[in-house]
């Protein structure tokens, strides 16, 4: 089930300061004719080379546990990011602080996975 609908998402302005500097130019698409796979391997590789963007966030949202750190990821994530499907055969990837700095500005994501992982 895929919910269509727009929440109401929190500004998030407070966690700025724990998000590396992004530019407009940190924006990766995959091919046109992505694949589940496809797009798996390249959100490996986007958040293995940019583990930096989300090093001071993610001491925030630690937990005793690794379900509690799971839980305060979900949470926060659900809080912050609209979700967006990408274009049918087109999936769109973006580092963690690429994703933020939208958010920050625009208020609307397309896709939170990158940030999950």
């Amino acid at each position: 089930m895929t919910r269509t609908d727009k929440r109401n998402i929190s500004s998030g302005k407070e966690f700025e300061w724990l998000f590396t500097r992004s530019t407009n130019g940190d924006f990766v698409t995959v091919k046109k004719e992505a694949t589940l796979n496809g797009t798996r391997a390249l959100m490996k590789h986007v958040v293995n080379n940019t583990p930096e963007d989300i090093i001071q966030i993610a001491e925030q949202l630690r937990g005793a546990s690794e379900i509690e750190a799971c839980n305060r990821i979900w949470n926060f994530c659900f809080s912050h990011f609209q979700n967006e499907k990408d274009e049918e055969w087109k999936a769109q990837m973006r580092r963690s602080s690429r994703l933020w700095k939208d958010e920050v500005e625009k208020g609307s994501n397309k896709g939170i996975n990158e940030f999950i992982k």
